[in-house]
């Protein structure tokens, strides 16, 4: 067997995907940011609290997902998730 366990795969693997999904999430954000300048947008108060419910709501679904993930070993199915304001 080699030297590299199957744990530290797992971690190395997990640590290469997780800088560049939450990059691209970082760089997503800083795009959204850019909507919020008035001078070339506008928006209602019902827009800006759907965007910011729905974010808020699937930040918490990610982290609850990997709080049980730890207790229930499994894996659920993937969604397609979709937004329009």
């Amino acid at each position: 067997m080699s030297d590299i366990s199957k744990a530290e795969v797992k971690r190395a693997n997990f640590k290469r995907l997780c800088d560049r999904r939450v990059s691209r999430i970082l760089n997503s954000y800083e795009s959204l940011k850019n909507l919020s300048n008035t001078i070339t947008y506008d928006w209602s108060e019902e827009q800006h609290e759907k965007v910011f419910s729905t974010l808020h709501e699937h930040l918490l679904s990610v982290e609850n997902k990997f709080l049980d993930a730890k207790k229930e070993n499994g894996r659920a199915r993937k969604e397609k998730l979709t937004f329009e304001v």
